[in-house]
């Protein structure tokens, strides 16, 4: 889906928000919604919930019952693209932060990584480490262990249970990452493993996704 940067993107949220704080957007504002009588505003950015998997997963909750419409995002529709929308009311191509991974190095990739799917089977992970190891390369891992995580959008807790959304357990990261320092620290360090930074802490760095 392409963003309707005409007036029905996060963009144009963004320049309704600044033009009715007083300022001077950078782009047309919202086609339908006007927020010049409101004596407050509050912005609340939930990453990742798209309008499809709220009415999928919490269509009986708080943030469904309270919808008005619909926005598509900007291009691309990354985390780092979407999030610096909101602080500059600029379009991507013009903040130009497209990712949080976009560099590459000389010879190609500087790191692997499977954000966003995570690595389903420990036999997988082991092979990306001894293979990554040849190379001196890093291994950015998603912590998420899917069992737990199960069908749950949020992080488990009383907004998540007040909104109406369902909760995923912080131990579904926690225990990823003490398995993968586990694995680092006894089982690859005789053979000059990288070690294993989170996903939601690593430097940024260029990746290639791999299954």
């Amino acid at each position: 889906m392409l963003p309707d940067y005409a007036g029905g993107s996060l963009v144009n949220l963004m320049a309704s928000l600044v033009h009715a704080c007083g300022g001077t957007p950078a782009h047309p504002r919202l086609k339908d919604v006007s927020f010049e009588k409101a004596r407050n505003i509050i912005l609340l950015i939930i990453d990742g919930l798209g309008d499809r998997l709220l009415m999928q997963r919490a269509a009986g909750g708080e943030l469904a019952r309270r919808r008005r419409g619909t926005l598509t995002s900007v291009f691309p529709s990354t985390t780092a693209s979407a999030i610096t929308t909101s602080y500059t009311g600029r379009t991507p191509l013009e903040h130009g932060l497209t990712g949080w991974f976009t560099y590459f190095g000389e010879a190609g990739c500087v790191a692997v990584t499977d954000d966003g799917h995570p690595v389903a089977t420990a036999m997988l992970m082991r092979r990306a480490l001894e293979y990554t190891s040849m190379f001196e390369m890093p291994v950015i891992e998603h912590c998420e262990e899917q069992t737990l995580k199960g069908d749950g959008v949020a992080h488990e807790g009383f907004h998540a249970c007040a909104l109406g959304l369902r909760g995923i357990p912080g131990e579904a990261e926690s225990i990823t990452q003490l398995c993968t320092r586990d694995a680092t620290d006894q089982g690859f360090r005789k053979r000059s493993t990288p070690s294993l930074p989170s996903a939601r802490t690593a430097r940024p760095s260029a990746s290639r996704k791999f299954r």
